[in-house]
């Protein structure tokens, strides 16, 4: 017996959003391309995130705006006293989104209780570094 399987789209483009209408010209060229270039590679990968992660230009958001945004919540944290520690919990495609756009490489499924620290510097600039909760300290 098979497992079922649910894959939750966006829909291509409409002319507007009142009611039940029609995609148009661009909306099907979008579906018809989406469905052909980047999902069945995206089935068939035993590494999904990974697809998404090297792909040139994936549907929906690209690595670099997902990393981007986690860059910018954290350099919003700049008022919270060094003191302070603030934990953000995730999901593997956001771990691996800033490993790959700031560190310049993707790590792979991170396990449980792994990701990054993130040291956010007034010019821009973040600087990562692995985080492992599951190590022995030392």
């Amino acid at each position: 017996m098979t497992t079922p399987r649910l894959i939750l789209l966006r829909h291509g483009e409409v002319p507007s959003h009142r009611g039940d209408v029609p995609l148009t010209r661009t909306g099907r060229q979008q579906a018809q391309v989406t469905r052909i270039a980047f999902y069945a590679d995206f089935l068939a990968s035993a590494d999904r995130i990974g697809t998404w992660l090297h792909h040139a230009d994936p549907p929906g958001e690209a690595v670099a705006t997902v990393a981007s945004r986690i860059w910018q919540l954290a350099a919003s944290l700049d008022h919270v006293d060094r003191a302070d520690l603030v934990v953000g919990v995730t999901q593997s495609p956001v771990i691996r989104s800033l490993a790959r756009h700031y560190a310049g490489t993707d790590p792979g499924e991170p396990g449980y209780l792994h990701g990054y620290h993130l040291r956010t510097h007034r010019a821009g600039r973040v600087e990562p570094s692995p985080v492992d909760w599951q190590r022995e300290p030392e």
